[in-house]
C-alpha cells in the first residue's frame, strides 16, 4: 500500500488545468448568454399590417317561419281533419 491518494499531484499542474477548464467553460457560456440576449434585443419589430377590421351593421334575423311548434300544430290538425272529419277546435291551434 502506499500512502499517498491514487490521484495525489505535488506539482500542482492538474489544479492549474482543472481551474483553465472551469475558467474556458464559464467564459463560454457568459459568452453565449451574452449572444442570446443581443440576439433578442436586436430583431426589429414587425409593422402593423394595413387592413381596418370589419364592422359590418346590425340587422334582426327573421323569424323562423316552421319551427318546431308550427310542425306540431300542422301535424294535430292533420290527424284531427282524418280522426274527427274536420279541424277540431282546441287540438291544433289556439284561439
Amino acid at each position: 500500500m502506499t500512502l499517498h491518494p491514487v490521484f495525489y499531484d505535488a506539482s500542482g499542474r492538474r489544479r492549474r488545468r482543472f481551474t483553465l477548464g472551469v475558467v474556458a467553460f464559464v467564459a463560454l457560456l457568459l459568452l453565449s448568454v451574452a449572444v442570446l440576449v443581443v440576439s433578442v434585443g436586436v430583431v426589429p419589430a414587425a409593422p402593423l399590417l394595413p387592413f381596418e377590421p370589419e364592422h359590418p351593421g346590425l340587422h334582426s334575423l327573421p323569424a323562423p317561419h316552421s319551427g318546431l311548434i308550427g310542425r306540431t300544430r300542422r301535424s294535430l290538425d292533420y290527424y284531427a281533419k282524418g280522426l274527427f272529419g274536420g279541424r277540431q277546435r282546441g287540438l291544433g291551434r289556439r284561439g
